[in-house]
Order: C-alpha cells, then structure tokens, then sequence
C-alpha cells in the first residue's frame, strides 16, 4: 500500500510541475469566444455605417426629386449610396398636382446583412430612413441627377459668364 502512495505523490507532483501544454489549451479555449467578439464588434460598425449611409442614400435621392429628377433616377441615386444595405422597400412621393413649395418625401426600408454567422438566425435587422425636402419645381424633367457640385446645363443660357470687365481700387492716403 505505501507502494502505491509514493507513486500517487510522484505522479501528483509530476504533473503540477508540468505545465507545458497549459497555455495551448487555455489559447484554444478562449480563441473562439474572440474571434467572435471581434466579428461582433465589426458587425455594429457595419449596422452603423449601412444606417448612416441608408439615410444619406435617401436624402440624396429627395435632392434628386426636387431638382426635377424622374422616378428611375431617384431611385438610382438611393441604390448608388446605400453601402452595406439592401434596399427592402422604396416609397417616392408622387408629383401629381403638387407645385413648386410642396412637400417631397423619399422613404426606404433597409436590411442589414450580418457577417457573423449566428446572428442571421437570431434576428433580421431592417431599418427605416425618410428624408423630406420642398420641391424647387413641380416638372420632372432630368432622367439623370446631378452629381454633387455639379451645376446641370440649363437651356436658354449663353455659354459665357457675365462679369465687369473693371477693376475697382481703393484709393489710400499717403502719409509723410
């Protein structure tokens, strides 16, 4: 019997000093739950950044409708600025029997598509975004909006910019 209690108290401290496979298996352990964490985290950032980028979306397809922009380039300039996020369900405000000072309403559902792979099952994310501006025109008469900073080409203009040719100075006083 005290054969077998020396070799229980050998083993016992054999094993307490070997340590040497402990860090692999702790690393093995916890490296799922952070390559989680992190795919997680870069999920919320992408939700963000497809919400924001939805309500930009919007606004710039109202921007386009107000300029005179047809249906179609409306929803084109939507499709074109929003990243990260499929476009469910556009409403475009109709035209009919509105004048210049009404109200144009561009609104979109968005759906997030999630990178982690459990969190498609746990729930569908989708958002709402609308953006509302007065129409500066009742005539939809652009198939193509304008770029930002772009000025569209209007007809009837001449091509040239009007500015005096003069050049005023100031007089100044001269002192002594």
């Amino acid at each position: 019997m005290r054969f077998l209690n020396v070799v229980h108290a050998a083993t016992v401290r054999r094993l307490h000093r070997d340590r040497s496979g402990l860090a692999l298996l702790e690393t093995a352990l916890i490296m799922p739950i952070v390559v989680v964490f992190v795919m997680m985290l870069a999920d919320l950032g992408l939700f963000a950044y497809g919400h924001t980028s939805a309500s930009h979306a919007v606004a710039e397809g109202a921007r386009c409708g107000i300029v005179g922009g047809d249906d179609a380039a409306v929803t084109e300039r939507v499709g074109e600025g929003a990243a990260f996020a499929d476009i469910t369900d556009l409403e475009i405000s109709s035209r009919a029997g509105v004048k210049s000072g009404d109200d144009f309403t561009v609104s979109g559902t968005f759906r997030h598509n999630w990178l982690t792979p459990f969190m498609d099952d746990l729930t569908s994310l989708d958002y709402d975004a609308s953006a509302t501006m007065r129409l500066e025109t009742n005539q939809i008469s652009l198939t193509a909006c304008p770029v930002a900073g772009e000025v569209p080409e209007q007809s009837g203009q001449s091509g040239g910019s009007s500015q005096s040719g003069g050049s005023s100075q100031s007089g100044g006083s001269s002192q002594s």
